[in-house]
């Protein structure tokens, strides 16, 4: 349960690591909400008024087209990047090759992937496959973001999103990874019923 904790938080170096990325990411929402309600009609319809259907839509960073089986990223690689499906379907994997190898979760266009790398800068927790010929990533790093925002404020917006709604899920996660943790410490060995709740909560992590 310790490779859990640890997955699922992040040490004091790294979270100075994320302050500066997170910081940015509160900075754009505040300045895109206060656009959206005082800008003149003619700046927002040209900047902020069109809210994105799919992540491909308007100016987009470096983009990757991946044939069927390619590794977008492995597992143990430090990359500070993260990625946005635009198209096609991407597999996540622990001990991807290996005879341990899992698939944890598909993925399809209109979703992020990698931000905890981004953000942390620690190494890839899984990797990543393309599961068909012709799938689509476009690269997101760090230093992109600002023009990003210029660009297409609504992808940021996206991006801030998502990365909300992770924290919130990883924050739940964790409570119950705490949750487990009591229990085993009050057993004198992990039972079957325990067992299973640890497969189910490991399972779990990645949907």
């Amino acid at each position: 349960m310790s490779d859990v904790i640890r997955e699922l938080g992040l040490g004091e170096e790294e979270k100075k690591k994320s302050e500066g990325f997170l910081a940015k990411l509160r900075k754009y929402a505040a300045i895109y909400k206060a656009n959206e309600r005082s800008v003149d009609s003619k700046t927002a319809e040209a900047i902020f008024a069109a809210k994105l259907t799919g992540h491909s839509e308007g100016y987009v960073k470096k983009v990757e087209t991946f044939p069927k089986g390619t590794v977008i990223c492995r597992e143990g690689e430090t990359r500070t990047c993260m990625y946005d499906i635009h198209g096609g379907k991407v597999g996540i994997y622990s001990a991807y090759g290996t005879e341990k190898e899992k698939k944890l979760t598909e993925l399809y266009p209109n979703s992020f992937f990698g931000e905890a790398g981004m953000i942390s800068g620690e190494p890839r927790s899984a990797t990543a496959v393309a599961l068909e010929d012709g799938t689509t990533v476009e690269i997101i790093l760090p230093e992109d973001l600002d023009e990003l925002f210029e660009k297409n404020p609504a992808k940021v917006f996206m991006l801030l999103e998502h990365v909300s709604g992770r924290l919130r899920k990883l924050t739940g996660q964790y409570v119950k990874a705490c949750g487990l943790v009591y229990e085993a410490a009050q057993s004198q060995e992990i039972s079957e019923a325990l067992s299973a709740k640890i497969r189910e909560y490991k399972a779990q992590i990645y949907d």
